[in-house]
């Protein structure tokens, strides 16, 4: 029987064990075979990492005029990929707005398990980056000198990273995420990221929620978090004097110019002196701004 006129599913078998230089070849055997590798079900191109960067910027008064691109042997078409690891954005050039968003929902992000956002401008909503988040297998996510979207950040997004080990925003200035509350630490129970740093965010997050975290954390369960600033409330007095009463913590508090800074530790041993601790919870408080009557 001629190859080509075998079923397509076993071709599609026998294609998916050839690399992908095979599969260029054989779309050019004839049609059939340009067809079948060309069809939704035919194996994609795949790749370790996917980085975009834009480092330079120039604006311009006048438009440089309608730009013609040449065909040659190096053109490439953009075609879907299937990401294997990480995903990186780099450049103050990049903003991500609703066209890069439908631009990455076409890509196989199933088994991305690194994020890195660097010096970019993110627009989109929160119910966009869940959608993002919620089609990879997220165990890191980095946000580093970015300016975001009031209410980027989300409880939605971070319910549904039951992997996820290591978050770390550092916007560039502060940044309010309200839509960030006590129930993502309630879900972080379940599932304790080892590392998380929120600096320079002001979040929904309470002190109520913070104690209720710390009493139910089992004791062997370690991590390291900067919960950045959380605001305070009419209960936020007691809610601290039931934080300074928790059993086997160090705490720490730092009265400053604009507000307090609460360092919480517990060591990983019984023994106080020279240990490193096994748990720490870093914030501040400041308070919240009541609306202007007039």
């Amino acid at each position: 029987m001629d190859f080509a006129n075998l079923p397509t599913d076993v071709l599609l078998t026998i294609f998916k064990q050839c690399n992908q230089a095979d599969q260029a070849r054989g779309k050019r055997l004839n049609k059939r075979l340009h067809g079948v590798l060309n069809s939704r079900c035919a194996p994609k191109p795949s790749a370790e990492e996917l980085r975009y960067s834009v480092v330079d910027l120039e604006v311009r008064r006048a438009p440089l005029g309608r730009p013609v691109f040449k065909r040659s042997k190096d053109t490439r078409r953009l075609v879907t990929v299937h990401l294997n690891s990480r995903l990186a954005f780099e450049g103050a050039g990049i903003s991500f707005d609703k066209r890069l968003f439908s631009m990455l929902l076409a890509h196989d992000l199933k088994r991305v398990d690194t994020i890195h956002f660097t010096l970019c401008h993110v627009y989109w909503s929160a119910r966009e980056l869940a959608e993002i988040l919620g089609r990879t297998s997220l165990k890191r996510l980095n946000f580093e000198f970015c300016l975001m979207s009031t209410g980027l950040l989300s409880d939605e997004a971070f319910a549904q990273l039951e992997q996820l080990e290591s978050l770390t925003i550092q916007p560039r200035g502060h940044h309010l995420m309200p839509e960030l509350t006590g129930r993502s630490l309630k879900n972080w129970l379940n599932h304790t990221p080892k590392h998380v740093q929120l600096a320079d965010l002001i979040t929904g997050i309470r002190i109520r929620d913070i104690v209720n975290f710390l009493q139910k954390i089992p004791t062997e369960t370690p991590f390291d978090w900067d919960l950045g600033t959380v605001q305070a409330d009419d209960a936020s007095s007691s809610d601290l004097a039931r934080l300074l009463m928790l059993p086997n913590f160090s705490i720490l508090v730092d009265d400053r110019e604009f507000g307090r800074r609460i360092v919480v530790e517990k060591p990983s041993s019984p023994t106080w002196a020279n240990v490193t601790p096994l748990q720490i919870m870093r914030f501040s408080i400041c308070a919240v701004q009541s609306p202007n009557k007039s």
